[in-house]
């Protein structure tokens, strides 16, 4: 734009010297140039440098349509990159029109010229589409940051399922596969010692039985500790989390910027380990919820009562939570935790509160 704006000046001055022209017109041509090559690093500067030339050749008793053109040009490309349109817009368009209205009266004793009109329009339109075209522009960057932060978002929440479906897998093995290893390698022990191995042939089978037991055994506590790993070494061979671990949940909520009113009785109901980590599951995934789709706050209850053991967990949703889409699993997975610890869980959800119940039987707990 200010290689337009100088070439034309170029064209302005070469013409003027042709056909003769005052020093006034001159140096205004001049000015202006300056101006909108200016205009590129600051902006309030170059338009004001701008506006002084097209006063000068104004003033220089000559046509000065190439300088208002320049006006326009170089209101456009300020406020389209950013500067505030309206006041220099509005004083763009001021300066303008005084002066045009004094080149009216100095020349023709009017005021008042259409043609000068339709200059002060011009300078307005420019600075309008400018800022048009800026904003636009902003919608854009906006919308290409929500689509990365989609991204990394969904990123985030494959690399925590995948997380837990590692703890779930190592859980099942170490129930199954540990228990039942452990079974057989106790029952080939009490054959060995109770003398019913008569032969050495047999004894033989059971020794090596024992020894390949023990070494699946060994080699299950391996694998556990494959699917358990993470990005962090130290919590590579972690236990499971359970009800002691409520309150660093929270905190770490808290961090995120989730206000969480966190009613934990003290001491905490004793409970089973697959019921420990039934619950912790159960609050990690409804403040989880309630940090991506609610208004910043929710509240976490914990309590025994009626035989059973209770888990509420509230929150109030923004008010385009309607537009808001998830997947579900994280709902569906919840159900299935507490399932299979004969529990029950229900979801409520109205206008402006989501809430999850979660009921465990004491016998269960």
């Amino acid at each position: 734009m200010p290689y337009i704006s100088v070439t034309a000046m170029l064209v302005e001055i070469a013409t003027a010297i042709i056909l003769g022209g005052s020093f006034l017109g001159y140096t205004g041509a001049v000015v202006c140039a300056v101006g909108a090559v200016v205009a590129r690093r600051r902006p309030h500067v170059g338009i004001g440098a701008v506006l002084l030339g097209t006063a000068l050749a104004t003033l220089g008793h000559r046509d000065a349509l190439a300088e208002f053109t320049v006006v326009a040009f170089t209101l456009f490309a300020i406020t389209a990159t950013g500067t505030p349109a309206f006041r220099t817009t509005l004083l763009s368009a001021g300066v303008v029109a005084g002066i045009v209205a004094a080149s009216g009266y100095l020349d023709h004793g009017r005021v008042v010229q259409w043609d000068g009109a339709a200059g002060v329009l011009s300078v307005v339109a420019a600075g309008a589409i400018g800022s048009a075209l800026f904003q636009q522009y902003r919608s854009w960057e906006a919308l290409r940051a929500r689509a990365e932060d989609a991204i990394v978002t969904r990123d985030i929440e494959a690399t925590r399922r995948v997380a837990e479906e590692r703890i779930r897998i190592a859980r099942d093995l170490h129930d199954i596969i540990g228990h039942q290893t452990a079974v057989v390698n106790m029952h080939l022990g009490a054959i060995a010692v109770s003398g019913l191995a008569t032969d050495s042939r047999t004894a033989a089978s059971v020794e090596a039985a024992q020894t390949a037991t023990q070494r699946i055994l060994a080699e299950t506590q391996h694998t556990l500790r494959v699917l358990r790993a993470d990005e962090h070494a130290a919590a590579a061979s972690s236990p499971l989390p359970n009800l002691q671990d409520m309150a660093a949940l929270v905190r770490s909520f808290s961090e995120i910027g989730l206000d969480v009113d966190a009613q934990i009785p003290t001491p905490l109901p004793k409970t089973s380990d697959a019921v420990g980590v039934t619950v912790y599951r159960v609050v990690q995934e409804a403040l989880t919820n309630a940090h991506r789709y609610g208004a910043g706050e929710a509240a976490l209850t914990l309590h025994a009562a009626a035989g059973a053991l209770h888990v509420e967990v509230t929150n109030p949703t923004r008010p385009d939570a309607s537009n808001v889409h998830g997947t579900g699993f994280g709902i569906m997975g919840m159900q299935e935790r507490v399932k299979s610890v004969g529990g029950t869980v229900r979801i409520d959800v109205d206008d402006d509160v989501f809430a999850v119940f979660v009921t465990i039987p004491e016998e269960q707990a």
